[in-house]
């Protein structure tokens, strides 16, 4: 609760997720279910219903998606909100010292994107995305590893596949692939 700009705010969000460990001694495999909803704002109401991710505005569930977020009214890097996803996990352990991760989160937009299309000074609005608009896939694979107590590091590789929410806002639709690596040493 509190207020945005003079109108109320009634936003909220949540997260959910259940993990199940296959009883395998040999090669250990979780599976798992979740979901994430954050609200959007409803820009026809006199209350702001946008979810504001203070603190959190990171890339708390994808590093690539991150950037598609600048084109969402408010318009900055990691601005999670408006967005619905459910999602499935797979974790496989095949020896001590790695473990693979696997996330396939399937995203939509539960309010409509609105916005001026002509700057701060024009009054026209415009309507590029409907509310629960595909936004699309989101793919994650995650290699963790650990040689030693002193070595250990990972390998990311993300690959999105936009939907018709930004079809609607003329982003086009290509697949975007991102891939990292990370090598840490401590001491």
């Amino acid at each position: 609760m509190g207020y945005h700009y003079g109108d109320d705010i009634l936003a909220a969000a949540g997260q959910a997720h259940l993990k199940y460990s296959l009883p395998l001694e040999q090669t250990p495999l979780a599976l798992s279910v979740g979901g994430i909803y954050l609200t959007g704002d409803d820009f026809y109401t006199d209350r702001h219903e946008g979810w504001n991710p203070l603190y959190s505005r990171w890339p708390k569930w994808s590093e690539l998606y991150i950037y598609t977020l600048t084109r969402d009214p408010g318009g900055l890097v990691a601005y999670w909100q408006n967005l619905a996803s459910p999602w499935l996990g797979l974790d496989f352990t095949p020896a001590k010292c790695c473990t693979l991760e696997g996330r396939l989160y399937m995203m939509w937009a539960p309010e409509a994107a609105v916005w001026n299309d002509c700057g701060p000074t024009c009054t026209a609005v415009t309507v590029k995305a409907e509310a629960f608009d595909y936004r699309g896939t989101l793919s994650t694979l995650k290699l963790k590893w650990r040689v030693n107590k002193y070595l250990d590091g990972h390998l990311l590789w993300e690959m999105f596949a936009p939907g018709v929410y930004y079809d609607a806002m003329d982003m086009g639709g290509d697949t975007a692939h991102f891939l990292r690596w990370e090598i840490i040493f401590n001491y």
